[in-house]
């Protein structure tokens, strides 16, 4: 069914509380219409648009108007581009500390299960086995190793990875409370989390296909998204997480622009960013975002608040 109308898209939306499949589908339909001259589509696939992000959040800092000094963020998890490109993400969490400190009222939404590759790249669902045959796949695990390398054994991460691999409850609490109903657990928690430990700062081997190999990288990721959680908390961020499916939209929305990426499986778009912004009076443009409005809004109502926001450490 095409829906051709702000209006009834926006209805769908609201029947369907932010269902993924049909509602991004419905954004798809609505987003097709003259997107060549009227978006910017931003490097193609995950995560080269990462630096799209950064530039819309240097811009909201720039605004004078306090009233649009504003982001909402949606996504499915916190530390979004934080493994497949960790410099980039490093750029993000510094030009967002830059918006909080301009007194910017941020809210960020982790809409689904804790999950360590987001659903905007094409490794999702494969087995660690599977991810590990992929030469793409092991460049990126061979950057992010090296990234936390660099940031060198007395960082603030490496410290909070030694805490959680001497006593692993906080942590594993945390996935608890956060992981898809009946997922299986990592075996051994600490057992893993001293591996990752041992790979990334007490030797200069890298990971392999064995399930261990993958559990340490499991547990290195929910380790690292968990201090990112308290890092964005200590600048101000509201956060909220809930939720038993991925969002069907990830989006960065301030008043006047906004970045989004289609996550839903199935069109051949899903993983590609693309802008729009209010430069003039245009009703494709604000009509849009009043879309991707009404998407936060209906998520944001329904997610609880974080029950207790970890400190960085």
């Amino acid at each position: 069914m095409q829906l051709r109308t702000r209006d009834r898209v926006i209805e769908k939306i609201r029947e369907r509380g932010g269902a993924p499949a049909e509602v991004g589908i419905l954004i798809d339909q609505f987003t097709r219409s003259n997107e060549e001259a009227r978006e910017k589509v931003h490097g193609g696939p995950f995560p080269v648009h990462l630096e799209a992000l950064r530039n819309l959040i240097n811009n909201t800092a720039r605004e004078t108007a306090k009233s649009k000094r504003q982001l909402d963020i949606v996504s499915d998890c916190v530390d979004y581009g934080s493994f497949f490109d960790p410099d980039r993400h490093e750029t993000i969490v510094n030009v967002l500390r830059g918006l909080s400190r301009a007194d910017a009222h941020i809210r960020m939404l982790a809409v689904g299960p804790i999950k360590h590759i987001t659903g905007s790249a094409e490794f999702e669902g494969m087995s660690h086995e599977e991810r590990m045959g992929n030469p793409d796949f092991n460049t990126y695990v061979q950057q992010y190793v090296t990234h936390l390398r660099d940031e060198g054994k007395n960082s603030a991460f490496a410290v909070q990875l030694g805490k959680h691999a001497a006593s692993p409850e906080e942590l594993f609490l945390w996935v608890k409370a956060f992981a898809a109903p009946g997922e299986r657990p990592i075996e051994d928690l600490t057992k893993s989390l001293q591996r990752a430990q041992e790979v990334v700062y007490d030797s200069t081997e890298s990971l392999s296909t064995r399930k261990e190999d993958g559990d340490a990288l499991l547990a290195c990721l929910w380790s690292r998204e968990y201090y990112f959680q308290g890092v964005l908390a200590d600048m101000g961020i509201i956060i909220k997480r809930g939720g038993s499916a991925s969002p069907p939209v990830s989006m960065w929305l301030t008043p006047q622009d906004a970045v989004y990426i289609l996550n839903t499986a199935g069109t051949e778009r899903r993983g590609t960013a693309f802008s729009i912004s209010l430069i003039k009076d245009d009703d494709f443009r604000r009509d849009k975002l009043e879309v991707l409005r009404s998407i936060f809004d209906r998520l944001w109502s329904e997610t609880p608040d974080l029950p207790s926001t970890p400190r960085s450490a």
